[in-house]
């Protein structure tokens, strides 16, 4: 499958709405390579001796964007988005997953910090309700934003209303992100 293992975020994995045998492997490789793309694949866990196994492997679903990937369910509680950075932009894409399959044209949203092509790493989390995302680029672009939160509309898939908690005087390395169980806190490491 594509991917990386240097990527911050390079895969996601998540049950098929509806479904208690097929899951969904999203994939981000890294973003050195000449092109960053998110991808999916299917995987059956009823084949190949209930090992599971592949049945649709490495569909591109965008060509541009970094190393950030997240889940949130949607407002209906039984499909999903799935949300990611558009490279060179301030572009969140959030793609529906629904029992159908997973929809070709994302919700655009430019909301936030630049996420420009230089060396900027981190995570994209999702708060337990679904409603704020919390983004993380530390790396070498002095003078930007490096921790922001956002909304998250999990009914339509927009990002919106950035709040920025970090920049990069503050925490030039930020990378990883994570909410406290209930919410009320937000944990970064650089």
């Amino acid at each position: 499958l594509k991917g990386s293992p240097i990527s911050a975020q390079s895969s996601i994995i998540v049950a098929a709405p509806g479904s208690q045998t097929l899951y969904y492997i999203f994939t981000i490789n890294n973003w050195t390579d000449a092109i960053t793309e998110l991808n999916y694949n299917l995987v059956d866990v009823t084949l190949n001796g209930g090992f599971g196994e592949v049945t649709v492997k490495n569909v591109l679903m965008n060509s541009n964007v970094r190393e950030q990937v997240t889940v949130v369910y949607h407002s209906n509680g039984t499909d999903f988005w799935v949300i990611t950075h558009e490279a060179n932009s301030t572009d969140y894409l959030a793609y529906l997953v629904t029992a159908t399959g997973v929809s070709s044209t994302p919700v655009i949203s430019s909301a936030g910090m630049l996420y420009d092509g230089s060396n900027r790493y981190g995570y994209l989390r999702a708060s337990h309700r679904g409603n704020r995302l919390v983004s993380t680029l530390g790396g070498q672009s002095a003078g930007n934003e490096t921790v922001q939160m956002l909304d998250f509309n999990n009914a339509n898939g927009v990002v919106s209303n950035p709040i920025t908690l970090a920049t990069y005087a503050d925490m030039p390395s930020a990378y990883c992100s994570e909410f406290s169980p209930n919410d009320s806190l937000i944990y970064v490491a650089g």
